[in-house]
């Protein structure tokens, strides 16, 4: 299970940092764009179950996508704060999995999470997809 989460954050942190759109109108949005484009600190951080750190890149993806051009900004935001929402998932389910008190409240809510999100991939998918198109597009970049 945690696997399958720590799988699709990757996906979706890929979805989102390798988007780059590099008109006239984008250009710094594009450089700060490319300055983020690995992300290796946040794919390390969920490797290595370092959830803060995580969590703060996760949050330093979630200002880029805000700063994002208008035809991509609200498709970028869903799929940052997806980014989010998985490493608070990982962090919870990862607390669970340590804590040996009734753990039945946190159990809960971390499948709540778990459902909300998967309810949401589809979703994901068709948004990861318009951006890709648009900078395909409208900057040359294949994704």
């Amino acid at each position: 299970m945690t696997r399958w989460y720590r799988r699709a954050a990757l996906t979706s942190i890929a979805a989102c940092v390798l988007l780059a759109g590099c008109s006239n109108a984008t250009e710094e949005f594009c450089d700060d764009l490319i300055k983020a484009k690995d992300l290796t600190s946040l794919t390390d951080a969920i490797q290595d179950k370092d959830f803060k750190a995580a969590a703060a890149q996760a949050k330093e993806l979630r200002q880029l996508a805000d700063n994002a051009p208008d035809a991509v900004r609200s498709d970028m935001q869903e799929l940052a704060r997806s980014v989010q929402e998985i490493v608070e998932l990982l962090t919870k389910d990862e607390a669970q999995a340590s804590v040996s008190e009734n753990p039945a409240d946190s159990t809960s809510e971390v499948e709540q999470l778990r459902n909300q999100l998967n309810s949401r991939f589809d979703d994901l998918d068709r948004r990861s997809a318009r951006v890709s198109r648009w900078t395909s597009e409208k900057c040359g970049v294949n994704l």
